[in-house]
């Protein structure tokens, strides 16, 4: 089997990374465990990058620092990187689902709409109190994109 010949720049500029940001495991509505869940991203589906992106309402403190120590032990800078993330879930008319991805792995913790109802009131108030966090958001018609300009640099 031939492939088309590419052309690859040796130190380029930019580069291209490939990735998912909202996945679940048997916590919510996916299947397995998180171990599985990492162990597929890298070695199957060769991610760069991806997220264990449970819904809140279905995570207890438990299962969240599984998916901490999982993500911990996964990660392999330059290689595969684990977000530590979690996904806001309101019904639609409330705010739609929201993914939200930490930069580091430690410390962090994963608040519910039952605590942030208002995603945004959520925004406004995370830089305070945690590290500044990167946002997945995929616009509907009825959801605000938000992204923290902190973090373009």
């Amino acid at each position: 089997m031939k492939a088309t010949p590419s052309l690859v720049e040796e130190n380029p500029e930019f580069r291209i990374y490939w990735g998912d940001t909202h996945g679940h495991s048997g916590y919510s509505e996916g299947i397995g465990t998180v171990d599985y869940f990492m162990r597929f991203a890298r070695d199957d589906a060769r991610l760069d990058y991806v997220t264990h992106s449970e819904h809140d309402v279905w995570l207890d403190a438990g299962e969240w620092d599984l998916i901490r120590r999982t993500s911990a032990e996964y990660d392999e800078p330059g290689k595969f990187v684990p977000y530590l993330g979690w996904e806001w879930t309101r019904h639609t008319r409330f705010g739609g689902h929201h993914n939200v991805l930490f930069r580091t792995i430690e410390d962090q913790i994963p608040v519910s709409a039952m605590e942030f109802p208002v995603f945004l009131h959520y925004m406004q108030s995370y830089t305070s109190v945690m590290t500044p966090i990167i946002l997945s958001l995929f616009p509907t018609r009825t959801t605000q994109v938000i992204f923290d300009n902190q973090i373009r640099s």
